[in-house]
């Protein structure tokens, strides 16, 4: 759209088809911050990978009779306990360096200016006018009719409550 704005051309179609409803442009601070995700994920992986290095490192140093010596599951049952240890270290180690980065890194905000446009787009088949979009609108003019008033009897017919009950005749 903004090609569209500038004169620029245009390749494809769409120009012909969008309609700026509203534009305005805000200020803005913009602050860079850590991604608290990527810093989470390491500290699961670092964790594990201490736990494995932990427990070859114990299969070579452990005593016989000790939990090392019941063959695979006493492997597993150390890895386990390493891996549930060293996991929760390695995220809580990652999650405190997180929010120091975040102190320190967030305290510096550059100033910059967003524009944002509402833009309605044509779907061929029913056209768009300039008319501003129902939700834009003011709740006054949203609202609906008042009622009508009841109307009268006519002189000449039944009565307004219905037809006339058969009278006797004569």
């Amino acid at each position: 759209m903004a090609r569209a704005r500038t004169g620029a051309a245009d390749d494809d179609d769409r120009s012909r088809h969008e309609h700026v409803v509203d534009e305005e442009w805000v200020s803005l601070g913009v602050r860079r911050a850590p991604r608290v995700g990527r810093f989470l994920f390491i500290g699961l992986f670092g964790g594990l990978a201490t736990a494995i290095i932990l427990t070859i490192a114990a299969g070579f140093t452990a005593p016989p009779g000790g939990p090392l010596s019941n063959g695979p599951s006493g492997y597993l049952r150390v890895f386990g306990v390493l891996a549930a240890l060293c996991i929760g270290l390695g995220l809580l180690v990652m999650s405190v360096l997180a929010i120091v980065l975040d102190r320190f890194v967030g305290l510096r905000t550059s100033p910059v200016i967003a524009e944002h446009a509402t833009t309605l787009h044509d779907d061929l088949t029913s056209p768009v006018g300039d008319d501003p979009p129902r939700w834009v609108r003011d709740a006054a003019d949203l609202a609906p009719p008042p009622p009508r008033p009841p109307r009268a009897p006519r002189p000449d017919g039944p009565p307004a409550g219905g037809p006339a009950p058969d009278a006797p005749k004569g």
